[in-house]
């Protein structure tokens, strides 16, 4: 292409140049010089003195040229610079890039032990993960349904009836499985952290040799499957072994910890733990936070926090304003994000459209490589990204953050609070303590409807917890909401959806281990999921009031109240609606 064909290229790619997509995570620094030029593969180099995964991207009329800390920076320098041609693919506009990762590390776990993924899926998940920059997935193999690893020495742990009847019995990772996922992880800077979940969520150890792991026979067999995975599963892949250790009460905790600690150095290999959880004896051994009151490890052990709130016991809405926003234990090597649906899936595809995984996962990965964010200006970001790679797939986060609502709740003064969807509450003990177990919180505001016609709401009050069942149920028909939640515009009812069960599944203690927690989650039984409601809504302003009670202060209290229609196959934002907070007196 010679002098002037390229420059009149770039004058017709200047003039039409639209900013396609800003990149999830944000780059640490990003300056648009202006212009844009055809998409192609950049000039690459490594120069040490940059972060380990850092890279300086820097794209002209010219050329692109990519310079990284290490081969992990180069990969990312390139996610960011797909990024930014998308859609499409075939334009890149002109920027100067300079980006590294605040936390070292960045992380997924998810619950296989409970409910079999195929390795297929796991690989497709493995791309999104990389896509969106973390760098760890830590895969939770054993639970008290089933030990997922292969086990040559101890086959009676893959087979009946040590395995949990409909929680995918015959599901196993054979070692060339497990090598095949670490590969594929590796290949894309992801480290895979097997988690072997002891010496507690063990009902499968148990049934198949009846005794537990805690005791003298117990641990000598633990020692043994962790010889036989780590000798088929080399250290330089897989240097840290999750043991789990939470949850769980034995005769001699200390004695325990230590042994495992001690046989896995033996193997070349670290622990790692949860906390709360069985203490560790050695600093090598890292601590995972899952409680935002968990001990912390000794002075200078490691640690990971996961204590932010897991997938599964919050509703879109409240998943992506509270990761985007969480704040990170200033020591922690990083942070990882949990999905934990401890409830049977069949269809394991449910597994991330009950537990929005896909918006949270990118709230997350915003605030875990660049920082805590503004949901405003991280909205319009959002939905581009679900429009550019989640065609298909469950993304049921809907922007909130230009609506306006007037709270009152009980006897406290009202107070304007932005968006549209609000959790409410104390912890159960100090509601007790107030006699606000029973309060109701009042929600008012106005909405300008352009022109006449039928508009279409998402209207929600708890998010049922996927890990233990509990929640109000299913409404009986012609209600919103099973605890007595409302929503009036002028003083009409906005029509509840019509329910397959209507009145069902109520739970009102935790379930962990009970009969319902092993029949599947009904999509209706999340308001992300239920059919909208319709109402018609005359031209001009209107009056909106929810009314939202609390019954029981175990349950999640919210209200949630969001305008969509239908567009490219998904429930999309409807822009032409506004919430606007009724004046306070």
């Amino acid at each position: 292409m010679n002098t002037k064909t390229l420059t009149a290229l770039m004058t017709l790619l200047t003039a039409s140049a639209v900013w396609a997509l800003d990149p999830i995570p944000s780059p640490r620094s990003l300056v648009r010089t202006g212009g844009a030029r055809p998409y192609a593969a950049p000039t690459e180099s490594i120069d040490p003195s940059l972060p380990a995964e850092g890279y300086r991207l820097t794209v002209t009329p010219e050329k692109i040229t990519l310079t990284a800390g290490s081969a992990a920076g180069l990969f990312y320098g390139r996610g960011t610079l797909e990024q930014l041609s998308a859609p499409g693919g075939k334009t890149v506009p002109c920027v100067t890039i300079e980006d590294a990762p605040r936390l070292k590390l960045r992380g997924f776990m998810h619950d296989t032990g409970r409910n079999f993924q195929t390795v297929e899926s796991l690989k497709k998940q493995l791309d999104i993960f990389a896509r969106y920059r973390l760098n760890v997935f830590h895969w939770h193999l054993t639970d008290n349904p089933a030990w997922r690893i292969e086990s040559k020495r101890y086959p009676q742990l893959n087979t009946r009836p040590s395995r949990q009847d409909g929680r995918t019995p015959e599901g196993t990772y054979t070692f060339d499985q497990i090598r095949e996922v670490i590969a594929y992880a590796k290949a894309r800077h992801i480290r895979v952290i097997p988690e072997l979940d002891m010496p507690g969520h063990s009902a499968c150890f148990n049934r198949a040799f009846g005794f537990s792991m805690g005791s003298p026979k117990g641990i000598a067999i633990l020692k043994e499957l962790l010889t036989e995975f780590c000798s088929e599963i080399p250290a330089a892949d897989c240097p840290i072994i999750h043991i789990g250790s939470d949850e769980v009460h034995i005769p001699h905790p200390k004695a325990f910890i230590a042994a495992m600690e001690t046989h896995l150095a033996s193997l070349g290999r670290r622990a790692a733990v949860w906390s709360p959880g069985l203490v560790p004896s050695s600093k090598s051994t890292i601590t995972q936070l899952w409680k935002s009151n968990a001990r912390l490890p000794q002075d200078g052990a490691e640690l990971i926090d996961s204590s932010f709130g897991y997938l599964n016991t919050y509703d879109p809405q409240e998943l992506v304003r509270r990761y985007l926003s969480a704040a990170i234990h200033p020591k922690a090597l990083g942070a990882t994000l949990c999905c934990w649906p401890d409830v049977r899936v069949d269809d394991k595809t449910k597994i991330f459209s009950q537990n929005a995984v896909w918006p949270a996962l990118l709230a997350f990965s915003e605030n875990a490589w660049s920082g805590p964010a503004d949901l405003t200006a991280f909205e319009p970001k959002l939905e581009a990204h679900r429009d550019a790679y989640f065609a298909g797939m469950p993304f049921d986060y809907i922007p909130q953050m230009r609506h306006s609502w007037t709270v009152r709740i009980g006897k406290y003064s009202p107070g304007i609070r932005r968006g549209a969807s609000f959790m409410f509450g104390a912890s159960n003990n100090r509601a007790k303590k107030e006699g606000t177990e029973t309060e109701t919180a009042i929600l008012t505001a106005t909405v300008s409807v352009p022109e006449a016609g039928t508009y279409l709401f998402r209207a929600g009050f708890e998010a049922p917890a996927r890990s233990n069942r509990l929640s109000y149920g299913i409404p009986e028909q012609g209600r919103l909401d099973a605890a007595g939640g409302t929503v009036l515009f002028d003083g009409s009812p906005l029509p509840a959806p019509v329910y397959r069960e209507p009145g069902r599944f109520s739970c009102a203690n935790n379930m962990w281990h009970g009969p319902l927690c092993e029949v599947p989650y009904a999509d209706e039984q999340f308001w992300w999921l239920r059919t909208p409601s319709p109402i018609f809504l005359t031209a001009g302003t209107h009056t909106v009031t929810i009314t939202a009670p609390r019954k029981n202060p175990k349950m999640q209290w919210s209200a949630t109240l969001l305008p969509v229609r239908w567009a490219d196959n998904r429930w999309v934002d409807d822009k032409r609606l506004t919430f606007t907070a009724a004046a306070t007196k």
